[in-house]
């Protein structure tokens, strides 16, 4: 367990690890690859990553929590008991900065790469979603034939709009050249790719990303 701060192009990224697991370290340098795909625009407005037993109401997977929402959500006797996050720690990590917070459980966590930085990535949609309100990622006016292929029951976050778009967003970030995750319908692939991509490009998380950017 223990703190681990690492730096993509000058942007720290902090991980709070609060689980006994071995190769920590090795998964977090294996995610470092993964996030220099990010743009520095939302490199500048990561959460801190908590690694946790639980999430606060007990539940495993991943969660995102805005700057308002962290005490609440983490600093209860009961919230405490779950996560096995100290009180004390949310606040000097959080809390007091006015940030808020990206959570794996442990059983996500255990996932091995190729589907771990799925999970992580989703979760940092979330959090550029939240950075950048009003919009977010979902450009005003887009409806889910925006984000074709793109269905997210599992996420249990904010509108199916804001869901389908934090799922296209991780996989635009890792899997640029086939987004979508079940067919698209009457829509070619490629087309739905091109979709999914004007459509996050065009939302107010994107405004101040360069034309020219591309994840690689």
């Amino acid at each position: 367990m223990g703190s681990i701060r690492i730096s993509v192009r000058g942007y720290p990224v902090h991980f709070h690890v609060y689980v006994q697991e071995p190769a920590t370290k090795s998964k977090i340098d294996q995610l470092a690859v993964f996030l220099r795909r990010l743009p520095d625009q939302h490199l500048a407005v990561l959460y801190p990553i908590f690694v946790m037993a639980r999430k606060p109401g007990g539940a495993m997977g991943g969660g995102t929590w805005r700057p308002s929402e962290v005490r609440s959500n983490f600093t209860g006797a009961g919230h405490v008991r779950n996560t096995g996050i100290p009180a004390q720690d949310v606040d000097a990590i959080a809390v007091r900065k006015n940030l808020g917070v990206i959570g794996l459980s442990l059983d996500r966590w255990r996932r091995p790469m190729g589907r771990l930085e799925f999970t992580l990535f989703h979760e940092i949609g979330h959090c550029v979603d939240y950075a950048f309100r009003p919009g977010g990622l979902v450009p005003s006016g887009a409806t889910a034939v925006d984000f074709p292929g793109m269905e997210t029951n599992r996420c249990g976050a904010g509108s199916m709009m804001v869901r389908r778009a934090a799922e296209a967003y991780a996989r635009y970030m890792l899997r640029p050249h086939r987004i979508f995750h079940t067919q698209p319908g009457a829509m070619s692939a490629a087309r739905a790719n091109r979709r999914i991509i004007e459509t996050l490009r065009r939302s107010a998380a994107f405004s101040s990303v360069p034309a020219s950017w591309e994840p690689r």
